[in-house]
C-alpha cells in the first residue's frame, strides 16, 4: 500500500486546502517529512490518525484520549482542530467554508476478496451542522462496506501490514 497524496483542509495550522504529493517513481521512491518545531509535522500525523480512525482515536495512544478529554468531549475535539483563523471567518460570515477535512488517496493495495486499483479516504466535519462524516471510495465508487463503517472494522492489507477504519 503507498499513500499517494493527502489533503488536509482546515485542519490546525493547514488552512484552506493543501495538498502533499507523494507519488512515486523510479527516481523517487521516498519521502520525507521534515521542518522546524511548529511547522505542522506533528499536524500531519495527527491528522492520518483522525482520517483512518475517527472517534475511536482515543484508542490508538493515550496522547489523543487526553487531548479528547482535556477538550470535553470529541466534538469539542473537533471543534479545537478546526484552522482559528478558518474558523473565524466562517463565525463572522466572511466565509462560506464550514468543512474541515483530511483525504487520503491510497494506491498498490490489496483488500480481500475486493478487486481494487485505488481507495480514497475522506474524513470531514462541519462546522455548522456539527456533523462528521466517512466518504470511502474503491476505484470510484462507493461501496456497500463503507454504510457499515463505525459498526464494524472495515481493513484491508498490504503485504503484513492491515489498515482498520472505524
Amino acid at each position: 500500500m503507498k499513500i499517494s497524496d493527502i489533503t488536509l483542509h482546515n485542519f490546525r495550522v493547514y488552512k484552506g486546502s493543501n495538498i502533499l504529493d507523494l507519488h512515486s517513481s523510479k527516481e523517487r521512491n521516498l519521502t520525507i517529512i521534515a521542518g522546524k518545531n511548529g511547522y505542522g509535522k506533528t499536524t500531519f500525523l495527527t491528522a492520518l490518525i483522525w482520517v483512518f480512525y475517527g472517534r475511536l482515536m482515543a484508542q490508538v495512544e493515550d496522547k489523543y484520549k487526553r487531548d479528547i478529554k482535556n477538550a470535553g468531549g470529541y466534538e469539542n475535539y473537533l471543534l479545537d482542530t478546526f484552522n482559528k483563523s478558518a474558523k473565524q471567518a466562517f463565525e463572522e460570515n466572511l466565509d462560506n467554508d464550514p468543512i474541515l477535512s483530511i483525504e487520503v488517496n491510497l494506491t498498490d493495495l490489496s483488500i480481500p476478496s475486493i478487486p481494487c486499483k485505488t481507495v480514497k479516504i475522506k474524513r470531514s466535519f462541519d462546522l455548522s451542522t456539527k456533523e462528521e462524516t466517512l466518504l470511502l471510495l474503491i476505484d470510484g465508487d462507493e461501496s456497500e462496506l463503507t454504510k457499515e463503517v463505525g459498526y464494524q472494522r472495515f481493513y484491508f492489507t498490504a503485504g503484513n501490514c492491515k489498515v482498520f477504519l472505524f
